[in-house]
């Protein structure tokens, strides 16, 4: 299957502190895919070094065969590359449909002053519903967005990077702060969106069964380390793993 993102020794520091060490992985096309890890093991500076928020110190990133270290973000969402993050970056000001418009917008590089043609503002306003339908969030399309709850504004989020049209969607901590029940729901959901835009998407999450719901493949990083990758029946089972971080109580049968 063709590589879409692939890490080469990826090392980075903050004030001589080493946070990822030489971290090395392949991301296959079309694969649904979890990092884990304890609090401060490194995930979401992987992402913020994927989509060029930090820039790494030794290594490469390779995205679709293309050396990206050195590209800005704005480079990197244009080529491809979505995001999410654990805080929410929605506009609360706006209303959620404007939310998406905008994404879309920033995507066709335009502004609403350029939208002249009636025909270019009903695509633009179909394809936001589209999206917003597929969140379950098309009922609210008229609401600010500070007025949604918490869950509904993570939702928002992402929702903002799929308007982007990436190839490669990574979300961090989708779930943060949601009910279980919500927690479920938006983890299924995440699934059902992967199938529909036929994305390679990779998220983050700290609720193992959840993960182990969904992913395909898992990747495990301690203290700035990739200790283990591969499928979840054999990431419960390993030794390595448990130890670290899943402890003896979350220990499967298979």
């Amino acid at each position: 299957m063709e590589e879409i993102l692939e890490l080469k020794e990826i090392r980075k520091s903050f004030e001589g502190f080493l946070v990822i060490k030489d971290v090395s992985f392949t991301v296959k096309k079309g694969e649904l895919s979890a990092i884990i890890g304890p609090n401060g093991a490194g995930k979401s500076t992987l992402f913020n070094l994927i989509t060029g928020y930090y820039k790494v110190d030794k290594g490469l990133i390779h995205y679709n065969g293309t050396i990206i270290n050195n590209w800005e973000t704005e480079e990197i969402v244009r080529k491809g590359v979505g995001r999410s993050f654990q805080v929410s970056s929605i506009f609360q000001e706006e209303t959620v449909l404007d939310n998406i418009k905008m994404a879309c917008l920033s995507k066709m590089k335009a502004t609403r002053n350029f939208l002249k043609k009636v025909e270019l503002f009903e695509k633009v306003t179909e394809k936001s519903l589209e999206i917003l339908g597929s969140l379950g969030l098309d009922q609210q399309a008229n609401r600010y967005a500070y007025e949604l709850a918490h869950g509904d504004q993570k939702l928002l989020d992402i929702g903002i990077a799929l308007a982007l049209e990436p190839n490669l969607l990574l979300l961090d901590e989708p779930t943060a702060g949601m009910s279980p029940e919500e927690r479920i729901q938006t983890t299924r959901l995440i699934k059902k969106l992967w199938e529909q835009y036929d994305l390679t998407l990779i998220f983050i999450e700290h609720d193992m069964d959840l993960v182990f719901e969904i992913a395909e493949w898992i990747r495990v990083l301690h203290q700035g380390s990739l200790l283990a990758e591969g499928k979840p029946d054999e990431i419960k089972k390993n030794e390595d793993v448990i130890s670290a971080y899943l402890g003896d109580d979350h220990i499967w049968e298979t």
